[in-house]
């Protein structure tokens, strides 16, 4: 249920993490869902994890702006 209130929240302008190391934390816990016993819920970090891996990446290489894809 938190995976899905997060993925909720990422693609909203106010989504913001509040520094240190909050996006390394996330991530290793999205990991580790991916071995999850739940087929919803490994899909639902696939689904999460390449949705903030894409905006990553384009916040890298463009500076600006936000794609989601859910």
């Amino acid at each position: 249920m938190a995976l899905s209130d997060l993925a909720n929240e990422l693609p909203k302008d106010t989504f913001k993490l509040d520094g240190g190391d909050s996006e390394k934390k996330i991530c290793t816990s999205i990991v580790q869902l991916l071995d999850d016993s739940s087929g919803d819920v490994q899909g639902l970090a696939v689904k999460w994890y390449s949705s903030f891996f894409i905006n990553s990446l384009f916040f890298f290489f463009f500076g600006w702006g936000t794609l989601y894809y859910y």
